[in-house]
């Protein structure tokens, strides 16, 4: 299976549609958490729990995880596409990256790692949790 430019844009596409219903879903788990305080104590905490597992987790987690995968697609498209300008010049490189210009690179790409780990993590710990409610 190819990650190139061509799947680049669909799961760009995705992720608009993505963003498109983020908000809907985020304020409609806030208005249901604030509708929880006309509930009893003891049943509020448990609908509390449901509420932001099915509207504000997904909504956490998916952004992290659409952020992250995207911002290291693009990085490894750019790298990709410097081996082809590479190949092109006769194996020349392009013109020199300067050290700014590279750090900020680097630090997109690890954002985009961390947004990633922080999302896998999270979703163990949503399953875990979910585990235990459930066992």
């Amino acid at each position: 299976m190819a990650f190139g430019p061509r799947q680049y844009r669909r799961f760009s596409r995705a992720a608009d549609r993505f963003f498109a219903a983020m908000p809907w879903l985020w304020f409609s788990g806030i208005a249901a958490l604030l509708a929880t305080m006309l509930l009893p104590a003891e049943q509020a905490i448990r609908v509390r729990a449901i509420v932001c597992v099915l509207t504000l987790m997904p909504c956490i987690l998916g952004w992290l995880a659409v952020n992250g995968l995207g911002i290291v697609w693009k990085f490894t498209l750019e790298a990709q596409s410097l081996r082809t300008k590479r190949r092109r010049n006769g194996g020349r490189l392009p013109e020199p990256v300067s050290w700014p210009v590279f750090a900020f690179s680097l630090s997109l790409l690890v954002t985009g790692v961390v947004f990633l780990g922080l999302a896998i993590a999270g979703l163990g710990l949503l399953l875990e949790q979910l585990g235990l409610a459930l066992g």
